[in-house]
C-alpha cells in the first residue's frame, strides 16, 4: 500500500521538465525586470533632473555675479520665476542657492540663518566637484521632508532644485504599466509555449524511453533463451555420462574415467559461461561500481604471452608484439585483461594460423589506438556485422567442440566501450581477422 502511495504522489516527468523551465524563465523575467526597471528609473530620474536644471540656470543667469548678497530686485525675480514653474509644472518646488562655503544664502522655504552648513550634503559635495548632480530622495533636514534634489555650480554658487519626493514623483519615476501588461502577456505566451514543448518533449522522451526499456527486455529474454540453449547440451551431457555410469555397474575403469572426464570438460565449459555471463551483466549494469586504476597494457600483453607459451603444441600460437615500453591507461585491470585474453582464446580456437599480432598503432594523450590480429584463414566478410554479438557463432559445431560459449567477443566489446573505446573488426591484409580498438587514457 506504501508503495502504490509513494507510486501515485511521484511527479511525472513532463511536470518536473515544466516546473525546471518555469523557474528559470521566471528567474531570466525577473533579472530582465530588475534591469529594464533601473534602467528606466535612471531615464526618468536624469528627465526630471534636466527640467529642474533649466530651472537653476534660468536663476544663474538671474543671480549673475550679485555677492555675497541679493538684492530685493534679485529675490524678487527669482520668487517670480518659482511661482511660474509651481503654477505650470512643480508645485511645490523649492530652490535654495548656496555659496563655495556650503553656506545657505537664499532659500524660498525658509530664513538662510535657519540653515546648517549644506558642504556635506550629497548633492551639494557632488556639483561642486563635478559641475551637476542630482539626488533621488533625502530627506530634509530643514523642512523634514523627502526631496528629489537638483544642483548645479553656477556664477559661484550651487543652485539647487527640490521638489517633494510624493506618490506622483513615485509614479514618475516607476516603472512604465504600459511595459508591464506587455511583459505579462509575453510571459503568458512564453509559458504556454513551454507547457506544449515540455509536454511533447516528455511524450517523445517516454516513447524513447519505452522503445528502450522494451528493446532491453527483448534482448535479456533472447540472453535468457540462448543461455537456457546452451547449458542444454552439456546439461545432457553430463546426466548422460552419469546415468551411464549409474546403470551400468560392471563398466570398465577406462570407460568410466573417459566418462568421467567428459562429464569435467562439460562442467568445466559450463563454469565459463556462468562465468562470461556474469562478466557482461557486471559491465551492463554495474558499471558504474567497476573500480578504475593506473594499468600497464605492456604487462597485460607479457602475461598473454606468457600463458600462451604454455599451451600444447597442437593450439599455441606465437604473439608478436611492438609494445615495448609501458602504456598507462585508467581503466579495470581484470576487464583490459579480458580484452586481449579473449582475443587471444578467440585466435587459438578458430584462426587456425600460428602467429598472432599485437601492435599500438597511435599514442596520444587522450587514448591509444591498438590492432590485434592473426595470420589464420580469417572468416567471410558477411560475418563482420554480428561477429560482436551474444551467442553468435560463424560455425556453431565447432565452436561447441572447442567449448567456446559464444561470449568472448560480446565481452571485448563491453569492456572496450566501458574504457570509452570503440571496435571494430575487418580482414586483415595478410587474409586473417583484425581488431581495431582504442582505450582511453
Amino acid at each position: 500500500m506504501g508503495s502504490g502511495l509513494k507510486t501515485k504522489n511521484k511527479i511525472s516527468f513532463h511536470k518536473r521538465l515544466f516546473i525546471s523551465l518555469f523557474l528559470l524563465f521566471v528567474f531570466f523575467l525577473f533579472c530582465l525586470f530588475a534591469f529594464q526597471y533601473h534602467r528606466e528609473k535612471i531615464f526618468k530620474a536624469e528627465q526630471l533632473n534636466g527640467k529642474l536644471q533649466i530651472i537653476n540656470t534660468r536663476i544663474g543667469d538671474i543671480i549673475s555675479e550679485q555677492k555675497p548678497k541679493f538684492s530685493e530686485t534679485v529675490c524678487s525675480e527669482i520668487l517670480s520665476l518659482v511661482r511660474e514653474k509651481q503654477e505650470s509644472e512643480f508645485k511645490l518646488l523649492r530652490v535654495t542657492i548656496i555659496d563655495l562655503s556650503g553656506n545657505v544664502v537664499f532659500d524660498t522655504e525658509k530664513d538662510s540663518f535657519f540653515f546648517q552648513n549644506h558642504l556635506n550634503r550629497q548633492e551639494v559635495s557632488a556639483a561642486l566637484k563635478n559641475g551637476t548632480a542630482y539626488t533621488v530622495r533625502r530627506h530634509s533636514e530643514t523642512t523634514l521632508i523627502d526631496y528629489f534634489y537638483s544642483s548645479q555650480k553656477i556664477n559661484g554658487y550651487i543652485i539647487r532644485s527640490a521638489i517633494p519626493y510624493n506618490l506622483s514623483i513615485k509614479e514618475l519615476l516607476g516603472v512604465d504599466k504600459v511595459f508591464i501588461w506587455f511583459m505579462l502577456i509575453v510571459a503568458t505566451i512564453i509559458v504556454v509555449f513551454i507547457y506544449i514543448f515540455t509536454y511533447k518533449t516528455a511524450r517523445n522522451i517516454g516513447q524513447e524511453l519505452l522503445l528502450q526499456e522494451n528493446e532491453k527486455n527483448r534482448i535479456k529474454r533472447q540472453l535468457t533463451q540462448n543461455i537456457n540453449h546452451e547449458l542444454k547440451t552439456p546439461i545432457s551431457s553430463v546426466r548422460g555420462y552419469l546415468e551411464t555410469i549409474l546403470c551400468n555397474p560392471e563398466i570398465s575403469k577406462e570407460q568410466m574415467f573417459d566418462f568421467v572426464e567428459k562429464s569435467y570438460n562439460q562442467i568445466d565449459r559450463l563454469s565459463q559461461l556462468l562465468k562470461d555471463v556474469a562478466t557482461l551483466t557486471r559491465i551492463d549494469e554495474a558499471n558504474t561500481l567497476i573500480e578504475k586504476q593506473s594499468v600497464d597494457i605492456r604487462e597485460i600483453i607479457q602475461e598473454i604471452i606468457n600463458d600462451t607459451a604454455l599451451l600444447p603444441d597442437n593450439r599455441r600460437m606465437e604473439v608478436k608484439t611492438n609494445i615495448n615500453h609501458p602504456v598507462i591507461v585508467r581503466g579495470n585491470p581484470t576487464l583490459l585483461h579480458s580484452i586481449f585474453e579473449n582475443l587471444t582464446d578467440n585466435a587459438i580456437a578458430h584462426s587456425g594460423g600460428r602467429n598472432i599480432f599485437i601492435n599500438i598503432i597511435d599514442e596520444t594523450e587522450k587514448d591509444c589506438l591498438f590492432s590485434f590480429s592473426d595470420d589464420g584463414t580469417g572468416v567471410e566478410a558477411k560475418h563482420l556485422p554480428r561477429i560482436f554479438e551474444r551467442f553468435y557463432r560463424i560455425d556453431k559445431g565447432r565452436s561447441r567442440k572447442l567449448g567456446g560459449t559464444g561470449l568472448g567477443l560480446s565481452i571485448v566489446k563491453n569492456a572496450v566501450i566501458f574504457h570509452g573505446g570503440l571496435i571494430t573488426a575487418r580482414i586483415a591484409k595478410n587474409g586473417g581477422l583484425e581488431f581495431i580498438f582504442n582505450i582511453m587514457k
